[in-house]
């Protein structure tokens, strides 16, 4: 493993990190993103999936690498970035000015289905995942659910500790 990917690795698992909150990718030959993270900065600013990243900081973006723009803007202590985004497949762009700050990753979500029915999706084995597991299912617990269903569908993993620990019987 490069230094570059323990770092990132390190930073998916602790499930806190300064940033926009945007997942990104290379498409198409273009910068893109891939998704914003719910209630984070680039979310709230309007930043869309499929979005084309064009300049960041008056820095065109054409042929930078995935990890150059995540060191250089994406990530980091809080201060404002300015983004030139095209959105929506349009030929015109916009701009943004996004202010970084503390993102954090919950690895699990809960929700009460129809007809009393728990569910609880794990995105991700993170350091915290098996206590906030126990949290959510205390609190579908004490809305009298029937029935859990625990989705793990498209969770890429994580902490070998924490999945051992997620699997361990949650005290009554």
């Amino acid at each position: 493993m490069t230094p570059e990917s323990y770092k990132e690795m390190q930073v998916d698992t602790k499930g806190e990190f300064g940033g926009l909150g945007i997942q990104i990718g290379i498409k198409d030959n273009a910068l893109t993103v891939i998704a914003p993270i719910e209630d984070t900065p680039a979310d709230k600013a309007g930043i869309k999936a499929g979005d084309k990243i064009t300049k960041i900081n008056n820095v065109s973006t054409k042929d930078m690498r995935h990890a150059r723009c995540c060191d250089e803007d994406e990530r980091g202590p809080k201060d404002p970035g300015h983004h030139k985004h095209t959105q929506g497949g349009m030929e015109r762009t916009k701009d943004f000015t996004i202010v970084r700050d503390i993102i954090k990753i919950k690895s699990v979500k809960s929700k009460v289905l129809e007809n009393n029915i728990g569910y609880i999706k794990l995105s991700q084995f993170q350091e915290q995942t098996a206590e906030d597991l126990a949290v959510a299912i205390k609190q579908l617990n004490d809305s009298k659910v029937t029935a859990l269903i625990l989705d793990l569908r498209n969770d890429p993993g994580g902490l070998l500790n924490s999945a051992i620990d997620v699997s361990q019987p949650v005290p009554a």
